[in-house]
């Protein structure tokens, strides 16, 4: 009865006559050792229309039907399986002659096994009981009138096994086990939520989260199209304990229990994902169900490999190089959920170090590398949302767009445990603040993340115990070889004199280097010296940081500058262009109120500003210094946005301050270019 309806005699199959004789059988059988009336079989065949000779022929499929059972029952003789009692009919049958009576009793087996804590043998009962299945009961049969409830019927108690099996297969660990059949039937019953609660949960369990994952919001999108109703609440609760990785059965009897991790030590080869005898890794037919339930939703062909070129002429930052190579373990494996935050000033080269850095260490991370421009200081677009960065990193991860969730709650969950037991380089460059990046991170080791800023990102260290590296200037050797590699060893060492001058004039900055270096290579006829000249001509006037490209160029002086820039608050925008007037290289926050005519307290604030974006730095307590390019800038943008008058006015409040402050105790310092210290001096400075 578990499919079409057929019958045996020992070895032999037995005609069961036409098609309507064929379902008065079916019926019998379903409703065996119960009274079938002749209205019923009359409805099953032709519902509310029977033809006048309905009864005769009912009367003759019943004793065709007593015949094939029974061959040798003579003529207008009672059967011993099929009795006549009145207007009604009973089949004997035990489970020893129906498949549907094995069926039953086999399942209540496993209920007894399950009720007394042996999921194991509930599942090893389920699972026999299931194999008796071919198809739908009455497959096949035109069945007709309120009797094919009782078919229906039937179905439903074989989906019902199948959740029992997926349940027991998550308390035992044996999740694979059911996989096959569970994702067959979940085709089969679309709009079965309890049924599709039980594959996300199985799938997660069988160390599949991320398909687990996916088709959750296949499930959703469905129920949202075809019914216009969200998951309801044991859906949800599958995808949120596939998030927590805590596999827990939707058992109704108490006795449900998590399924221990893949590869934790209380998890068998079924639990992580393992092939077994009763499921073949990758067989054809398990991809063509899976095709149907969740189409482009599986992993990427190939781990993601998106960083970008490393730098050919890299040179030097030895020292930071290995702090950051610290960060790993003796094997290239991050200690925990590891985080690395890389700041500095604009051009200082924060994103070519983090890039050569990581090809230098990506052979530790097999499962990929990402790379991903945040945006946080960009002239051209607001800073990426955390949402649309976890909706790039996911797409990486072979999430499809269609399939990723809505809220930023759930991408955060769905990236973690995409990243769950997975070794990934992750590179976020140019990060706005801590925020932007927090939702980003992994939330269990072997993966690591790398960012790089012009904000310090101090709060990574307080609450992620994240390694924070600050970038500086490079010392004059380095910004020799610098040269040396970009222009060549000859070019170099015939003139050391306009060398010198360059690598002083430019402040040692590497953007600096980079772009002097591109315009002498631009004109190689050219003797370096005319740049030299023209550093020394120009500095400290307007128009001093066109010898470092034209004005306009996507990655000239004054476009990199203005990044941070446009990142500040108006007030701050002021102070930093009015700090140009400032006679040494750095300032107090005392005297930037006195040049502002603000309070300490405002000024403590929009120096806060200026430091988060790297303009000024805190060189020593209390003071803060800016590069001389980036004083440069703010000069020329003073003399655009600050009127004349404005100009005198601030600059005779910061001689105020000073004459107010006592002798000595804000005397200008000349800017040292060739002052040497640790780079690593503020790495971890919080």
């Amino acid at each position: 009865m578990l499919g079409p309806v057929r019958a045996w005699r020992g070895p032999d199959e037995v005609d069961l006559g036409p098609p309507q004789q064929r379902a008065i059988l079916a019926l019998l059988l379903v409703r065996s050792n119960r009274l079938v009336s002749v209205e019923d079989m009359i409805e099953l065949l032709w519902e509310q229309d029977p033809p006048g000779s309905a009864v005769n022929a009912i009367h003759k499929y019943v004793g065709s039907i007593r015949r094939l059972l029974e061959p040798d029952l003579e003529a207008r003789t009672s059967g011993r399986w099929l009795t006549r009692h009145g207007g009604t009919y009973r089949l004997a049958v035990d489970e020893s002659t129906s498949d549907l009576i094995a069926f039953r009793r086999t399942v209540k087996d496993a209920q007894t096994a399950r009720a007394d804590g042996r999921p194991a043998d509930s599942l090893d009962l389920l699972m026999e009981a299931l194999a008796l299945a071919r198809g739908a009961c009455g497959e096949g049969l035109d069945l007709r009138g309120r009797n094919r409830n009782h078919f229906t019927a039937v179905d439903q108690e074989y989906v019902a096994a199948v959740a029992d099996a997926a349940d027991a297969a998550l308390v035992s660990a044996q999740a694979p086990r059911v996989l096959p059949m569970l994702r067959q039937l979940a085709c089969d019953e679309p709009l079965n939520e309890p049924l599709q609660a039980r594959l996300v949960l199985v799938l997660g369990a069988a160390g599949r989260q991320a398909q687990a994952l996916s088709y959750y919001q296949l499930v959703r999108e469905r129920l949202r199209d075809e019914l216009g109703v969200d998951p309801g609440e044991e859906m949800r609760a599958a995808y949120g304990k596939v998030l927590r990785q805590e596999f827990s059965a939707f058992a109704d009897d108490g006795r449900a229990g998590s399924v221990p991790k893949p590869g934790s030590p209380g998890a068998s080869a079924e639990s992580a994902g393992m092939p077994d005898e009763s499921e073949p890794a990758d067989t054809p037919s398990e991809r063509a169900v899976w095709s149907i339930a969740a189409p482009r939703s599986l992993a990427p062909l190939v781990p993601p490999a998106q960083l970008p070129a490393d730098l050919p002429v890299f040179v030097g930052r030895e020292e930071e190089l290995s702090f950051l190579s610290e960060a790993l373990g003796p094997g290239g494996e991050p200690p925990g959920a590891g985080v690395c935050a890389i700041a500095g000033m604009p051009g200082i080269g924060k994103t070519t170090f983090a890039v050569h850095w990581a090809h230098l260490v990506a052979k530790h991370f097999a499962d990929g590398q990402m790379f991903l421009d945040l945006r946080g200081f960009d002239a051209s677009a607001s800073p990426t949302t955390p949402a649309d960065a976890l909706r790039a990193l996911l797409c990486s991860l072979g999430i499809a767009t269609e399939l990723l969730p809505d809220s930023l709650d759930a991408l955060v969950a769905m990236h973690r445990s995409l990243l769950a037991d997975k070794r990934v380089l992750i590179v976020l460059d140019n990060a706005h603040d801590v925020e932007q990046i927090r939702p980003l991170l992994p939330g269990s080791p072997g993966s690591l993340v790398v960012a790089t800023s012009r904000n310090p990102l101090t709060g990574l260290a307080v609450a992620q115990g994240a390694q924070l590296l600050t970038l500086d200037l490079f010392p004059p050797a380095t910004a020799k070889e610098v040269l040396r590699r970009r222009l060549g060893a000859a070019r170099v060492a015939a003139e050391p004199e306009a060398v010198e001058q360059i690598i002083r004039l430019s402040g040692r900055l590497p953007l600096a280097l980079a772009l002097l270096s591109a315009r002498a290579v631009a004109h190689p006829d050219f003797p370096l010296a005319s740049i030299a000249d023209d550093l020394r001509r120009t500095r400290g006037r307007r128009g001093h940081l066109d010898v470092f490209g034209a004005a306009g160029g996507a990655a000239d002086a004054r476009s990199v500058f203005s990044w941070s820039y446009r990142r500040l608050s108006p007030p701050a925008r002021r102070m930093f262009r009015l700090l140009s007037l400032r006679p040494g290289p750095d300032v107090t926050a005392a005297a930037a109120a006195g040049l502002l005519d603000v309070q300490p307290e405002e000024a403590s604030r929009l120096i806060a500003e200026l430091t988060g974006t790297s303009l000024f730095a805190e060189d020593r307590p209390g003071r803060y210094f800016c590069h001389p390019l980036v004083s440069a800038y703010a000069g020329e943008l003073s003399e655009c946005a600050d009127s004349e008058a404005d100009r005198r006015e601030a600059q005779a409040r910061l001689l105020d301050h000073h004459l107010r402050s006592g002798p000595g105790a804000e005397r200008p310092q000349p800017w040292n270019h060739t002052r040497s210290e640790s780079p690593l001096r503020r790495r971890n400075g919080v």
